[in-house]
């Protein structure tokens, strides 16, 4: 089995039909789909037992799994304990597929196999109003997170080792993805839009939150720019702060960045 898509969820059945719907439409069969569900209080675990057996049909193997989770982070270590295939992806509940082809030009690239990351587009998703997420150039992980983890296909096996850590509450995944940059692991950025992301979920309305997180998970990995760690520590200033006020500061010049 080449991937495992993961839905993580929580009272969601109000959008979570549409995200299988967009998994269920894809000319791409090579797949399992794991869904996780926090215990939620609605339909959310109906609607998922409804559309398995639509899976079934397909041939792709489906598994539910509903029980309290420590936070969402929680529920996707769940899902890559769980995940069978070569590769594996997270597509939120709110969010969908691209278009019926999105996996099958992902994978139909020869190139693949030689990657650790493989990270694309997203559309951002607010109301009536669609943007273009960029995805920059994976150096600039050194910074902050160059791609949306809706927009990313990771190799489970370095997913297995590493886990989320659940000390983050909100960029767990990029510390994951920085982790894994500096060990060497290799990312290939591509052109095709991957997803409709959602921009109601938890970072999107924890910014200032996500800012701190951010920093402390760049000290840990030891590329924190000397100029966070002197206003931080000159100041004593909430890290959330330091971005709104002194931007122009943190922005790395290039021998700043990590190599």
């Amino acid at each position: 089995m080449n991937l495992s898509i993961v839905t993580v969820c929580y009272n969601a059945a109000a959008t979570i039909e549409a995200t299988f719907q967009s998994v269920l439409e894809q000319d791409y069969i090579d797949y399992e789909y794991i869904v996780i569900d926090g215990k939620s209080q609605d339909e959310t675990p109906k609607l998922a037992l409804q559309y398995k057996e639509e899976f079934l049909k397909k041939g792709v193997h489906f598994q539910v799994v509903s029980e309290p989770d420590k936070g969402i982070y929680d529920a996707m270590n769940k899902a890559i304990r769980l995940a069978q295939g070569t590769w594996i992806y997270f597509l939120n509940a709110d969010d969908s597929l691209y278009a019926k082809d999105t996996l099958s030009n992902v994978f139909s690239r020869k190139v693949v196999s030689d990657y650790d990351v493989i990270y694309g587009r997203v559309l951002k998703i607010k109301g009536a109003t669609e943007e273009m997420r960029s995805h920059d150039p994976v150096d600039t992980i050194v910074r902050r997170l160059p791609f949306c983890h809706q927009g990313a296909f990771t190799k489970t096996i370095h997913m297995k080792k590493e886990l989320f850590d659940l000390q983050y509450t909100i960029c767990a995944d990029y510390n994951f993805f920085l982790h894994i940059y500096l060990q060497g692991k290799q990312f290939l950025k591509i052109d095709t839009i991957i997803a409709k992301f959602s921009m109601n979920g938890l970072s999107s309305n924890h910014f200032y939150k996500m800012l701190k997180e951010g920093y402390r998970i760049r000290d840990k990995n030891g590329v924190l720019g000397w100029k966070e760690k002197l206003y931080a520590n000159c100041y004593r200033l909430p890290v959330y702060w330091i971005y709104s006020q002194k931007k122009k500061w943190l922005t790395p010049k290039k021998n700043d960045t990590h190599k």
